[in-house]
This record gives C-alpha cells, structure tokens and sequence, in this order.
C-alpha cells in the first residue's frame, strides 16, 4: 500500500487512473463502483463535511462515505 499511495508513483500514473486510485485506497470503494460514478458525486452532509453518494453494486444500496480534503480534489479533477 505504501507503494501504491506514494506520491512519486501517483505522479508517473495518467491523472484518470490517479484519481481512481486515490479515491478506493481512501474510501475503500471497489473498482466497479468506483468506474460506474455520476458526475460530481460528492455532496456535503448535514455537519459540512463532504461525503461520496454512490450505488454499491455489492450492497444493492446507497451508500454516502466521508472523504479526505485529497479524494475531494481527486474527484473534482475528474
């Protein structure tokens, strides 16, 4: 996981697949879930803090996940 997190290794990816592995290494999205994401998925919850809204394949449900100030930056990059 070190590897894959480093920031010297993040950079040497495309910024698609960048942004996608920032965003399962934080929230621990699975890769379907993660390529199948609306248009600007992310919204704020009722403390201000600001969550992913996806549809979890496995789970057959709607699922809102904190993210970091980084998986915010990744999905905006999107």
């Amino acid at each position: 996981m070190n590897q894959l997190e480093s920031g010297d290794n993040l950079a040497e990816l495309h910024p698609t697949d960048r942004g996608l592995v920032v965003l399962m290494t934080e929230t621990g999205l699975r890769v379907g879930d993660a390529c199948t994401l609306p248009f600007d998925p992310v919204l704020t919850d009722s403390a201000g803090w600001p969550c992913l809204r996806f549809t979890s394949s496995k789970m057959r449900a709607e699922q809102l996940v904190p993210l970091s100030t980084r998986a915010v930056t990744a999905v905006r990059e999107q």
